[in-house]
């Protein structure tokens, strides 16, 4: 007859296998020959949780009952109600492994995490991001879970369009004769890596008189125009980019056809032209993605899935996260949570610290807000100097969370501006550029 340690061994291999019933038979005749010893039915919700979180509750319950004492024992068991989509419980569960350990750092995690569930946003990512623990990847993608929650709730943070013409691509072109537009090609590659949406719009407006047929003309109001919130405006953009992808492809694919021939000769002139690609002339994979993601913030939760699972399959590995991200939104929209925490769970393993950055711009979310309110005041009141610093930072902040350590610009712009802001976004933004966020300092 095995003991239970053999037992337990065997239960693990066989959930690793998805086989949930037999692993459980396992466990359950290992916790009959050890019947005190918690971790046995705590050893069981952990090789389960993935396939049967339910049932992984069910064996976490039944060990805190064993060891009341153990707040390790909450902790989990806090952890399995949130996997099952039981914040009440995990919220219990979790303020009870505090009482027991009050520096319980994953407790702590879960008890932001399960207010986040509950739909309280900005105190869960603000919680998060002050002493959240991720080392468990299915902790991270609860983190990943309540993040995409709050994105449809509230949506991202939007920058103010600028008093300009955003044009559609079906809108005729006013040639300049001059030609030129290398400077605002450069000045549309240099807003992008800033993370700044209005200096590309701006670029644009440059570009696209000079050069109307410039590749990054469709694709550059596409990716502004989302980040400004404005799906509506990027979606026509986003498909034209995406068909002007597809003919570059194919231009790509019969110039080296007719180079092959042309080295080849005779011989494969009379087998015929090599076949297109099975798949078409696809394009290029952050196109798709990026189309996704338009598509999800209009809803259309078909076409943003087809195109993220397009992007996936040729995307650089290291970026494929970000496909992941769009079909787990469609699963949490479709009411298939599991599928979701799946798809982030695999998210989470490949590019953890990226995923990350995302809790910064959550909680980050109520200084982007000020600022986007504040750009607008800016511009209504004619003062190009703070317009032109928030709008700066606001893309620094996006990039980069750890960077408000201080703005000398900023602070210099909010000394000297004559705008009148309302006294809460004021103070929100003077202390931002003074001191950073709380959140981000060390």
């Amino acid at each position: 007859m095995s003991g239970p340690y053999a037992l337990m061994a065997e239960g693990e291999r066989l959930a690793g296998k998805g086989l949930i019933r037999e692993a459980t038979e396992r466990f359950e005749a290992a916790h009959k020959q050890a019947p005190k010893d918690a971790r046995v039915l705590l050893r069981l919700a952990s090789a389960i949780a993935s396939d049967d979180p339910a049932g992984a509750l069910r064996a976490a319950q039944r060990a805190t009952k064993l060891a009341p004492g153990s707040a390790a024992a909450h902790t989990l068991r806090a952890k399995y109600a949130l996997l099952s989509g039981d914040p009440a419980t995990a919220h219990d569960a979790a303020r009870r492994a505090l009482e027991l350990a009050p520096g319980n750092g994953m407790a702590s995690t879960l008890t932001h995490l399960a207010a986040g569930m509950r739909g309280d946003y900005p105190a869960a990512l603000a919680g998060l991001v002050r002493d959240g623990i991720f080392e468990q990847s299915d902790v991270t993608a609860l983190a990943m879970e309540c993040f995409l929650k709050r994105w449809t709730a509230e949506g991202p943070a939007c920058a103010p369009l600028p008093e300009l013409p955003i044009p559609k691509p079906t809108d005729p072109v006013e040639r300049r004769t001059d030609g030129g537009g290398t400077a605002a090609v450069r000045d549309l590659h240099a807003a992008y890596g800033a993370g700044d949406p209005i200096g590309m719009l701006q670029a644009l407006a440059e570009l696209r008189p000079a050069q109307p047929q410039h590749e990054d003309v469709a694709a550059g109001y596409a990716a502004a125009l989302h980040q400004c919130g404005r799906n509506d405006l990027a979606e026509p953009w986003a498909r034209r980019a995406l068909d002007e992808q597809r003919a570059a492809a194919k231009r790509a694919y019969e110039r080296r056809s007719q180079g092959l021939l042309a080295r080849v000769g005779r011989a494969l002139s009379r087998r015929g032209a090599p076949k297109p690609p099975a798949e078409g002339f696809d394009p290029e994979p952050e196109g798709l993605i990026l189309a996704g993601w338009i598509y999800l913030g209009l809803g259309d939760l078909k076409v943003a899935r087809k195109l993220a699972e397009r992007g996936s399959r040729t995307v650089n590995p290291f970026d494929r996260w970000e496909a992941r991200l769009v079909l787990a939104l469609c699963d949490l929209l479709s009411n298939r949570r599991r599928e979701a925490l799946a798809e982030l769970r695999i998210a989470v393993a490949e590019e953890p610290m990226t995923l990350y950055l995302w809790f910064h711009r959550a909680a980050l979310l109520p200084t982007m807000q000020a600022m986007s309110r504040s750009i607008a005041a800016a511009r209504a009141a004619g003062d190009e100097a703070l317009e032109r610093a928030l709008r700066i930072e606001l893309g620094q902040v996006s990039a980069n969370p750890a960077r408000p350590k201080g703005s000398r610009a900023l602070k210099s712009a909010l000394a000297q501006t004559r705008v009148e802001l309302g006294a809460e976004d004021l103070d929100l933004l003077r202390g931002y550029a003074e001191l950073g966020l709380e959140a981000v300092k060390g």
